[in-house]
This record gives C-alpha cells, sequence and structure tokens, in this order.
C-alpha cells in the first residue's frame, strides 16, 4: 500500500469544499464524502478490488455539519492509511460517532452564532453608510469558515479515531455562547441607534442612559439565549418593533 503524499491531502481537501454538491436524500451527503476520499483511497490501494471497496465504504449513509465534516474526513484519511482493508469497522465507528454530535455543535456555532454576529457587525457598517459592509460579511464569514475547515482537517488527519478527544476540547459551544453575547451587544447597540440622536433629545435623556438602556436590552438578550431562545427570534422581533414605532410615530 502506497503511503499517501501532501498533495493527495490537498485535494481531498479541497474536494471537501463541494462536499454537498451532491446531496441526496438517500446518502444525505455520502457521494460528496467519497469523491472527497476518492484521491486519498486511489493513492493507498492504486485500482482494482481493495480501491472498489474503499470507495464502497464510503458511499453509505453520512449527514453532519458541511464545515465540520473536514474533522471527520480528515480521520477518515488517517483509519484508511493505517488499517488498510481492515479500516471498515473503524471508518464506521468514526462517522457514525462523530456526525450527529458535529451536526449539532456546528449549527450552535456556525448558524445559532457567528453568523447571527457578522450579520449585525455589517448592519452596524451599513447604518454608517459603509458600501462595502455586506463584502466585508461575506469575507469574514469565508474566512472563518476556510480556516475551520482547514484546521478541522488537519487535526483530524493527524488523530485519526481520537479526533473526537481534540473536538471536545475545541470549546465551540463555549465561544458560540461568547459570539452570542456580543452579538446581543451589537443588537442593543443597534436599537438604541434606530431611535436615533431625536429621541434622545425630545425627552432630554444623556447620551449616557442612552447606551445604559442599550447595554440593559443587550444583557436582557443574552440571558433569553441562554434559555434556548433562537436569535433570529429575536432579530424579527426587533424589526417589527421599529416597523411598529415608527408607523405609530
Amino acid at each position: 500500500m502506497a503511503a499517501l503524499r501532501t498533495s493527495d491531502l490537498v485535494r481531498v481537501f479541497c474536494r471537501s469544499l463541494v462536499l454537498q454538491a451532491s446531496w441526496s436524500f438517500q446518502g444525505m451527503q455520502a457521494l460528496g464524502f467519497a469523491y472527497a476520499m476518492e484521491p486519498a483511497l486511489r493513492r493507498l490501494y492504486g485500482g482494482g478490488e481493495a480501491y472498489r471497496r474503499g470507495v464502497s465504504r464510503h458511499l453509505k449513509f453520512f449527514n453532519t455539519h458541511p464545515f465540520l465534516a473536514a474533522a471527520v474526513l480528515g480521520g477518515a484519511v488517517r483509519v484508511e492509511a493505517e488499517g488498510g482493508d481492515g479500516a471498515d469497522e473503524g471508518v464506521r465507528r468514526l462517522k457514525n460517532g462523530l456526525m450527529g454530535p458535529l451536526g449539532a455543535v456546528g449549527d450552535c456555532f456556525y448558524w445559532g452564532a457567528l453568523k447571527p454576529l457578522l450579520v449585525l457587525a455589517a448592519l452596524h457598517l451599513a447604518c454608517r453608510g459603509v458600501l462595502w459592509a455586506p463584502a466585508a460579511f461575506v469575507a469574514t464569514f469565508g474566512a472563518c469558515n476556510l480556516a475551520g475547515r482547514g484546521y478541522a482537517f488537519v487535526q483530524g488527519y493527524r488523530r485519526g479515531s481520537g479526533v473526537a478527544d481534540f473536538l471536545s476540547c475545541w470549546g465551540l459551544l463555549r465561544w458560540a455562547r461568547r459570539c452570542q453575547f456580543l452579538a446581543a451587544l451589537l443588537l442593543g447597540a443597534l436599537l438604541a441607534a434606530a431611535y436615533g440622536p431625536d429621541f434622545l433629545d425630545g425627552w432630554a435623556v444623556p447620551v449616557v442612559a442612552g447606551a445604559g438602556a442599550a447595554l440593559t436590552l443587550a444583557l436582557g438578550t443574552g440571558w433569553v439565549l441562554a434559555r434556548g431562545v433562537r436569535l433570529s427570534w429575536l432579530l424579527w422581533a426587533a424589526a417589527i418593533l421599529c416597523w411598529g414605532v415608527v408607523a405609530w410615530t
């Protein structure tokens, strides 16, 4: 069995970026996973029956968060390199044990924390007349996506079947809570700015009081988020509130 080269790992990682391009209801991300693994399998087994068995075991059902799937992909490459034809059980345990937890953690961090935080930051820039705010959001979120995928893939390949220990220490849930708290602060500041200085002047409220009100709102939002309420629900409620205030005034 031939040894893997760095170029093979790069090709596997690049193919992982289109993991969901061939998504199906039957295998979910299975075909994309097998497509990403193919360069490594071809290098390890060459061709013939061993290669076909290697591709076949990666065509079984697989579905997790697309960004964190790179960790499973790197671990599967390492298991294949170390296990040879006996890698069936190792691959099965690795994928079945990680795809559920990684799906939940990825949704919580990327969709429920990081993306809303960056959207609110871009909204702050847009409200100040920064025309490139949407491009900044896309570039920042894309950079976080690629950096997270690359780091997860490298760690998965280094640790193999022990990648679960690394993922438990990565602390994405802790980072998710921090991002949600920062998003709550930005949401409070955005709502305070939505009323504008005319609201503050009309009631003779100093700016410090306005900042305190924004902080209080942000802390209350963080308290609600800590109890399982989605940030997207709060954003919709805030938008409806702002529309109502504008219509009433």
